[in-house]
């Protein structure tokens, strides 16, 4: 080996390094600009969240009604007519706890 070709080589070495360090770097900067701009979240990430929310009022309201109900049924066992009008009061107390929503309901 001649000093010439130690030389092509070196060169050669150096330029693929370089081209090497410059995807690299870019690849870093493309990840972080990424993040920075929000593109990489899901597209429909506010949609799969939403329907989770909904899921879970859904949920919660049931259990609601079931208590409502389940209390309702244990009055009218114990006192008859007294029982209906409780049920009836809590049935109103139930829809003034229930939280409106700002979501469109489809």
């Amino acid at each position: 080996m001649g000093t010439g070709e130690q030389a092509k080589w070196t060169w050669q070495s150096f330029g693929s390094r370089v081209v090497g360090q410059c995807q690299n770097g870019w690849a870093c900067f493309d990840k972080w600009a990424g993040w920075l701009i929000g593109l990489d979240n899901s597209k429909y990430l506010w949609a799969v969240v939403e329907h989770h929310l909904q899921q879970k009022e859904l949920e919660r309201e049931m259990g609601r009604r079931l208590a409502a109900e389940d209390d309702m049924r244990q009055q009218m066992e114990e006192g008859g007519q007294a029982g209906r009008q409780t049920a009836a009061g809590s049935s109103q107390q139930l829809e003034l706890t229930n939280p409106t929503s700002n979501t469109i309901v489809r």
